[in-house]
């Protein structure tokens, strides 16, 4: 395929009085940005740079710094000196080996001492020499990188010293457990020790760097979002830090993480935190994954780049697991790999605090008054192995996620952000899912959706993998030496049970990678369900299909939660084994110790042995849990690659030398989602063949044809987004990045000349309305041209809608324009055509949603007005009489071919007669309705617009909770789980678990104080039964927790909480639908309901085993060490005030987190949905900019959840160890048995340990329940339909008369009302049409008759029963509506007519032969060459793989099978041809002969046979009579709707009324 598409223009001045729908900010006035005179980095397209503020407060803290380290670091250096002199002096000869050998180690450590601090005094030196220069108007600042290396290396160089000179002592006491000797004057010693000290504090408080402003693009009203209020005009307050201070705060609060810390202190002054409350990520984090968010294939990367010039695309490349990964972690291998470095260092320092305890044991064992500075020393060790360990650790994974895990996720999803943009149509390429496979899997949208918000993360985590096998190996070596030092070979034989389990971990690895595939599959299919039913839910309200969906939807959940619940079976063998196997393994090492080899049980090794064995065990069962990780990240990078190897729009060769539309011999197919040999073998097989065109450039071109023949395959051809199997297809394509990110706002005199671009319009034959106001949705982006902007709501016939909204053009619209009636969306549509830049404009049946009059007035003012002139269009469409006048150029298709294209003159009038209807041939041109005239209804717009400072928001901001998650969410997913003999079963479970483990450290210290061998066996056999009973009620409280039968987490809980949620929305109103956006209800059923499914069980169970872990523990140490208990009080004060703010902090957190994920969804929403339209108006660039603005939302406030978990974490284990040490110094100082030393210090331990667990597994259960709370909102707070009143006899109604009384409806109870005192009567059988201009309340007075709109006041009776006194469910099923948006679900073309189930073939063939979608008589070449024929036809998601015509057919079908007394059809044929709509209202008048038939008409001709007419202006009765009388009187409103028409068409209106 070829086509030539327009080079990027810039965006030209202009005014702009309305924000965009997404980002917007004013562009900077030339190559470099000013903030004050400072000179800061030129802004990337879509994102602005980090700005540094208050360099001056900046420069003036690293100069008071310096002054104090001019007097520390000289202090510092002569101290060193000092102290190797006196050494050198004093001349000291040790008496000992040891001695000579600490002597020289002393002179070593001085002389590094001497020489590092003389080094950072030297690069002190220089940096006050050359010092910082602030940043000019011509420059950055100058000697940043000079004074962050001064700080780097200050404090490395001044800490080194500081840890190297104890070191000495250190080494000499744990070598011979004695005190050593000194070794200097003791006053040199420490003050050189303060020296470093203060010096290092001092040198650790200085910035590395100024505080930085991000100016973040503004959203405004879109996706879901509510514009963010403005400052007030005229008030710009000082930028302030709102960057997180990762790089340039000082290194203390660098390594302690306090960088996060006023976050903390905000929340403790706030109720609820906000989003901007949260700092920004920095730039290149930020913008990590913009190589990827560009349009040109690069071979080499796969990249796409945003040009702006004439380039040629290259093909795209193959991807494959690798080639994604590698893409994915290219550039970050320094980071990995000192991550690695620094991630072994952790590891080994987590020995040290076991090896401590091992030693302080062992010192119990020594002769009464032994030297205690050996015991000192290791009770040291308990608070430094624990505090290094916990400080690196935290560091380190904040780290990772920052540098690793975040900009992972950047890169995925800008890798699959660019592939949506390039890829086929996903919902066309749904409409070739032909296999039940393929539609069980949910392949189309819901599949990209799961993408980009699951798997997309799964990828992202493999960042914490790769360190855990290194931490696992290093764990593993110093485990096994540590193990057998303390019992020799008896170790190796408790080892080697560890790995007795691998089979069953290899067969649980591997019924894993099939599970999560399958359980993805199954999650899949049932988000698809679940975003059809939102697709088509006025439809499935409106004729009560609810129930239908639930069962589906719950029957896809049902098949989901059999994989989720056999993927938490295989992970109860994994808890099995990796809370009982060290136990079992410990059981079987003491038999082989002290049974073989006769060796009695040492209390050390007793009570250190458990913990080794603990971590050893961790170590060998990492690989097979990293080998599940990596499982579960290797699926979700096979469905990755799946979909970005499917096949992409046309390549285009980029050429802009003209405008021309040519086609030449072109065989065109619609595009599939694989490959080419799939599109041959694809459900669809409509093609046009043979095509060769070449359309006029700046003239009119007309497309028609009868149903089916492929026009708006035509027009997508155009576009580029069809598949072109031969031939060529030349034409014009728009610049990806036409509508600017950053509109200007300077004001320009535009001029048609200097406004068009070479750039292309699109209006869909279902309106592309995007949430925002209506001017947003006209404008799409582009700079305010006001008079252009006038005129184009004049020639579109939107000033009389305007002056009806309650905000003018700023009334809010939600996603779809669920609040426009079908003509207002189909106007706003063409507006947008109008009102852009494009010089080539397609436009797909446009007239088929307005009235006569209005497209009568649409044709003269607007295809034949000022602003289409000159502008090359091609317009499909049904009214082709209507069009011809003003088309230059007309091209008839049939049956896929062209059946003649050429010039009006040259065109066989003959061959276009037979696709006219009667009523529109020879019309003559007369004036427009003077209605639609600028005047008084545009300055009334232009007041209402200048009195409103705000608009009534549509959708309404998503709640979120404060404070800490509340107990009646805990009690809503614990009672979904079972009932209190659940609860109790599993909580006596849990106790005896507990008390095995307590019972089991209580025997060990029986054991290892009993050296008599005669006791050996009791104590064995003892101790085995203990184990034995700990690891059977171990294992069956996991299976009871996650469910037996039908009570359990995942075996009821999970069903229930879905069902519930399910029922709250196929419950609730049409109006809950439209001011909610579908991407928070598919976060509910996405993530949400993902983090019960896979958090809430084994976090709750964690937790609770948690809690009886630190609870018992530390009554234990209160029992054995009473001194301990005051201690005990005062720490926990603190802790439990900590505790209390960081469960208010984390709640917030993750009530962001979940928030912040619902306009994303809803952006990821929207582009899929709209795809065609993002290409077609070149707002790629303009949708990425959204898309990293809020994917960077979500990031921060994920960023922000993890650095305060890891802070607090380290801060609380960081105290925690003081239990520990307290617990050591205490034991030294008192007469007791290393068997009782051990027995407490145990249990000291695993309290200090255990805080942090308990932390770690509560974090999780609130990040679990906040989920629930979200979804228990939406269960409890979502409005429900009324079910109340009384069931009218079956038969209701059998006659279908019809009483309207001063009915009155209003949208919303602040609104006025849109239908003022309606009153009439519609009698049995009775045919009734309901005309009147946009906005008149034709629709609304449906919609009541529906209950859709409940009646303010008045009734509404059928059958003498009024219809608000019955359920509403009861209500639409006895009675039928067909909608101009028709929807089909997807499935065959059976289940699509007859969703209950309750007709025959017979009687489905039937209804299609009504319709006209089947002759009166079928032969077997029909089967073949007639898609109708076959009830087994697949049906895609809204019968998008049929034509709009033969979708409202196909609905209309469906009423006919309903078979009701009352038909309501609003537009119902409007996208069918005029030959079949006259076929079709034969059609209804011989099948419903006994139904009363309301209608709402812009075809007058449909409703010029009708009973009764009903006129309807701004929601009152204007007449109501018969169409006879009613154009016979001169004053009637129904005579000059008709008069409108045309002369000749008046007059065969009348004659048809006769």
């Amino acid at each position: 395929m070829r086509a030539s598409a327009s080079s990027r223009t810039g965006s030209e001045p202009g005014s702009s009085e309305s924000d965009t729908l997404i980002p917007s900010s004013p562009p900077p006035t030339d190559d470099r940005q000013h903030d004050n005179g400072i000179y800061v980095e030129k802004s990337s397209d879509i994102d602005e740079p980090d700005r540094p503020v208050k360099f001056r407060s900046f420069l003036l803290h690293v100069k008071a710094t310096k002054a104090l380290l001019v007097l520390c670091i000289p202090a510092c250096i002569a101290f060193e000196v000092l102290h190797l002199f006196f050494w050198i002096q004093a001349h000291w000869t040790p008496a000992g080996k040891i001695d000579k050998v600490a002597n020289l180690a002393v002179l070593i450590t001085d002389a590094i001492g001497v020489g590092m601090v003389s080094i950072v005094g030297l690069l002190f030196l220089v940096t006050l020499l050359l010092p910082i220069r602030p940043p000019t108007a011509t420059g950055p600042p100058k000697r940043l990188r000079l004074h962050r290396t001064f700080c780097k290396v200050l404090f490395v160089f001044v800490s080194t010293p500081l840890i190297l000179h104890p070191m000495v002592g250190v080494l000499y006491t744990i070598y011979t457990h004695r005190s050593i000797p000194s070794l200097g004057p003791w006053y040199t010693e420490h003050a050189r020790t303060i020296a470093l000290v203060v010096t290092l504090f001092v040198g650790g408080c200085m910035r590395r760097g100024p505080k930085l402003h991000y100016q973040q693009l503004i959203l405004m009203t879109g996706f879901g979002v509510n514009a963010e209020p403005a400052t007030e005009k005229g008030i710009k307050p000082a930028p302030e830090m709102n960057v997180l201070d990762w790089s340039n705060c000082s290194l203390m609060a660098f390594i302690g993480l306090f960088y996060i810390w006023p976050l903390a202190k905000r929340s403790m002054q706030v109720v609820q935190l906000s989003r901007t409350d949260l700092p920004h990520l920095e730039q290149y984090v930020r913008q990590s994954g913009f190589s990827y968010m560009m349009w040109n294939v690069d071979s080499k990367e796969g990249q796409v780049k945003l040009g702006d010039g004439p380039v040629k695309k290259a093909p795209p490349p193959k991807w494959t697991e690798w080639t994604l990964l590698k893409a994915t972690w290219s550039g970050r291998g320094s980071v990995i790999f000192s991550s690695l470095i620094l991630d072994g260092i952790r590891t080994a320092f987590s020995y040290v605090q076991i090896a401590s305890m091992h030693e302080i044991i062992n010192t119990f064992q020594e002769p009464a008054g032994s030297d205690k500075s050996y015991a000192r020393l290791m009770c040291w060790g308990l608070f430094l192995g624990q505090t290094i360990e916990v400080l690196l650790g935290s560091y380190l994974w904040v780290r990772e996620n920052y540098l690793l895990h975040l900009p992972t996720r950047m890169t995925l999803a800008s890798i699959l952000f660019s592939k949506i943009l390039r890829t086929a149509d996903a919902a066309v390429v749904e409409t070739h899912l032909a296999s039940e496979e393929d539609r069980e899997d949910g392949k189309g949208r819901s599949q990209v959706m799961n993408l980009l918000t699951i798997d997309n993360n799964t990828i992202a985590s493999i960042a914490t993998i790769a360190p855990n096998v290194t931490n696992s190996a290093i764990s593993l070596l110093i485990g096994v030496a540590f193990l057998y030092q303390m019992l020799g070979v008896s170790a190796f034989v408790g080892i080697a049970c560890v790995p007795l389990s691998s089979p069953l971990s290899t067969y649980v690895a591997k019924n894993i990678y099939h599970c999560d595939k399958a359980w993805a599959r199954h999650r899949d299919a049932r988000t698809a369900a679940i975003k059809e039913f939102l697709l088509g839910v006025k439809v499935i309200k409106l004729n009560a299909f609810e129930d239908y969906f639930r069962r589906n939807i719950q029957r896809l959940r049902d098949i989901e939660v059999v994989s989720q619940r056999w993927r938490f079976t295989l992970g109860t063998l994994f808890n099995i084994l990796a809370d009982q196997m060290p136990i079992a393994a410990i059981l079987i090492t003491f038999f082989f110790h002290t049974k073989v080899l006769h060796k009695p049980l040492e209390p050390a090794t007793a009570f250190v042995a458990l913990g080794v064995f603990n971590r050893v065990k961790d170590s060998l069962t990492s690989l097979p849990s990293a080998v599940n990780e990596l499982l579960s990240t290797w699926v979700a990078l096979q469905r990755l690659v799946t979909y970005l190897n499917q096949t992409e729009i046309e390549d285009a060769d980029w050429d802009t030398t003209d405008q021309q539309i040519v086609l030449e011999k072109a065989t065109i197919a619609w595009p599939s989602g694989d490959t080419k040999e799939d599109a041959e073998s694809g459900i669809n097989t409509f093609k046009l063949r043979n095509v060769s065109l070449r359309l006029p450039v700046n003239q009119f071109t007309l497309v028609c044809g009868p149903l089916g023949s492929g026009k708006s395959l035509f027009l997508r051809a155009l576009l580029g987004e069809a598949h072109i199997e031969s031939g060529l297809v030349q034409t014009p394509r728009s610049a990806l990045s036409n509508i600017p990110v950053q509109p200007t706002t300077t004001r320009t005199s535009w001029t048609t000349e200097t406004w068009l671009n070479d750039s292309i319009a699109y209006a869909p034959q279902q309106s592309y309305i995007q949430h925002g106001t209506v001017r947003d949705n006209i404008l799409f982006g582009q700079p305010f041209w006001e008079e252009r902007y006038r005129e184009t709501l004049r020639q579109a016939a939107l000033l009389s809608d305007l002056t009806i909204m309650q905000d003018g053009d700023m009334t809010e619209v939600g996603s779809k324009g669920a609040n426009l009636s079908g003509g207002q969306r189909a106007r706003v549509n063409l507006a947008r055509c109008l009102y852009s830049r494009a010089k080539t404009i397609y436009m797909d049946d446009i007239l088929s949603a307005v009235d006569a009059h209005t497209s009568r007035f649409l044709v003269q003012e607007c295809l034949g007005g000022k602003l289409l002139k000159g502008r090359t269009v091609v317009l499909v469409t049904h009214h082709v009489g209507l069009c011809l006048p003003v088309a230059d150029f007309v091209v008839s298709l049939n049956n896929g071919t062209v059946d003649q294209s050429g010039t009006v003159s040259e065109v066989k009038m003959d061959v276009i007669a037979a696709q006219l209807p009667p009523q529109e041939e020879d019309e003559e041109d007369e004036e427009p309705d003077v209605k639609f005239r600028e005047g008084e209804e545009d300055e009334e717009n232009k007041k209402k617009n200048a009195d409103k400072s705000t608009t009534r928001q549509i959708y309404k901001t998503e709640a979120m909770a404060t404070g800490s998650v509340t107990w009646d969410h805990y009690l809503f997913v614990l009672k979904a789980a079972g009932g209190k003999w659940y609860w109790l079963t599993l909580i006596i479970l849990y106790f005896f678990v507990r008390g095995m483990d307590v019972a089991q450290a209580q025997w060990l210290k029986i054991w290892s104080s009993d050296p008599d061998p005669s006791h050996l066996d009791l104590n064995l056999g003892v101790y085995a039964i203990l184990v034995s009973s700990g690891v059977m009620t171990g294992a069956i409280r996991w299976v009871w927790l996650y469910g037996v039968g039908n009570i359990g987490f995942y075996n009821r809980g999970s069903r229930l909480i879905h069902r519930q949620a399910l029922d709250s929305i196929c419950d609730a109103p049409l109006s809950f639908f439209e001011s909610t956006p579908s991407g928070r209800l598919l976060n509910i059923f996405g993530r949400d309901m993902q983090m019960l499914d896979g958090w809430s069980a084994d976090a709750l169970g964690r937790t609770l085993s948690s809690t009886l872990d630190v609870t018992s523990s530390a009554i234990i140490i209160c029992l054995q060490a009473p001194s301990l208990l005051i201690f005990m009080i005062l720490f926990t004060i603190p802790l439990y005030w900590m505790s209390k703010v960081l469960r208010k902090l984390r709640a917030d957190l993750r009530r962001l987190s979940a928030t912040a994920a619902s306009p994303l969804i809803s952006l990821y929403n929207d582009t899929i949905e709209g795809v065609v339209m993002v290409r077609a108006f070149g707002s790629a660039q303009y949708m990425c900019a959204a898309m990293v603005a809020l994917i960077n939302r979500e990031r921060e406030v994920t960023l922000a959840d993890y650095t305060i978990f890891n802070w607090v974490r380290a801060v609380i284990r960081s105290v925690a160890s003081i239990i520990v040490t307290a617990t050591g110094f205490y034991l030294i100082n008192q007469e007791v048995s290393a068997a009782q030393a051990g027995y407490v210090l145990s249990f000291a331990v695993a309290t200090s340990q255990g805080l942090y667990i308990l932390l770690e597994t509560y974090s999780s259960l609130e990040q679990a329940f906040v989920s629930a709370e979200r979804v228990n909102h939406y269960i409890q707070t979502t409005p429900a339909e009324s079910k109340a009143g009384d069931v009218p006899p079956p038969s209701w109604p059998d006659k279908g008369a019809i009483s309207i009384e001063k009915l009155c409806v209003t949208y919303a109870p602040e609104l006025p009302d849109v239908l003022h005192d309606v009153s009439i009567k519609i009698e049995p059988g009775m045919r009734v049409g309901i005309v009147g201009s946009t906005g008149s309340g034709k629709s609304t007075l449906a919609l009541a008759l529906f209950r859709a709109m409940e009646a303010k006041s008045g009734r509404i009776a059928i059958d003498g029963r009024d219809i608000g006194k019955m359920p509403v469910q009861q209500l639409r099923k006895r009675i039928n509506m067909v909608v101009q948006d028709g929807s089909l679900n997807s499935g065959t073309l059976r289940d699509a007519l007859d969703l209950t189930q309750s007709r025959d073939d017979f009687e489905i063939y039937e209804a299609l032969r009504r319709v006209h979608l089947l002759p009166d008589s079928l032969d077997p070449s029909d089967l073949a060459d007639n898609q109708f024929a076959n009830l087994d036809t697949f049906v895609a998601v809204e019968g998008n793989n049929f034509s709009q015509g033969q979708r409202q057919l196909l609905c209309l079908a469906r009423a006919l099978l309903k078979q009701s007394k009352v038909l309501v059809m609003d537009e119902a044929t409007s996208s069918v041809d005029f030959d079949m709509d006259e076929k079709i209202t034969k059609t209804l008048k011989e099948s419903f002969a006994a139904t009363t038939i309301i209608t709402i008409a812009h075809r007058l001709a449909t409703i010029m046979q009708y009973d009764r007419v009903l006129v309807l202006d701004r929601g009152t009765v204007l007449e109501y009579g018969r169409p006879a009388d009613l154009v016979k009187d001169g004053a009637s409103a129904f005579r000059a709707l008709c008069m409108a028409q045309g002369k000749d068409e008046f007059d065969k209106l009348v004659a048809m009324t006769k």
